[in-house]
């Protein structure tokens, strides 16, 4: 079932254009770097780090569909991380992007824009359920306390 949905997911978040938002991070990495003074080398890492969430975030929904797989392998703890960034990094671009529209009182385009982007929503609700119902592999911190063999 977290493979169906998670695919289900990815395809509504493709469908619907739904992505990280290039802007955001370019955004981010000014805002936090007018509050902090930083070397050289952090802001290189910070840089790189940016530009990695901003690869993974232009491809939402596909970046979905590939966590959704791994998460029938044995890689469950990475398929989940990756389905949480791929839908988490959509729902935060969305987030910005409405915010920069209602700040600017574009009232109509708001209203469209939240109508137009529906199923990428859905879809990204369909892979964060998808990322929580995933079981990994048996552990031995998973068992039962004290159980006797």
């Amino acid at each position: 079932m977290p493979l169906a949905l998670g695919i289900i997911g990815g395809l509504l978040m493709i469908l619907s254009g739904m992505t990280g938002g290039a802007g955001l991070w370019g955004w981010l990495l000014g805002w936090a770097l007018s509050i902090v003074t930083v070397t050289p080398e952090v802001l290189l890492v910070l840089t790189i780090f940016l530009a990695v969430l901003n690869f993974i975030g232009a491809f939402g929904g596909f970046v979905v569909i590939l966590g959704s797989i791994l998460l029938l392998t044995d890689h469950v703890r990475i398929g989940k991380f990756i389905v949480s960034v791929g839908a988490g990094l959509g729902i935060l671009g969305l987030f910005f992007h409405y915010l920069g529209i209602f700040t600017t009182y574009a009232w109509v385009e708001a209203i469209l824009l939240l109508i137009l982007p529906a199923p990428g929503i859905l879809g990204c609700f369909f892979a964060l359920y998808a990322q929580l119902k995933a079981k990994g592999p048996e552990s031995p911190a998973a068992t039962t306390f004290g159980a006797e063999d």
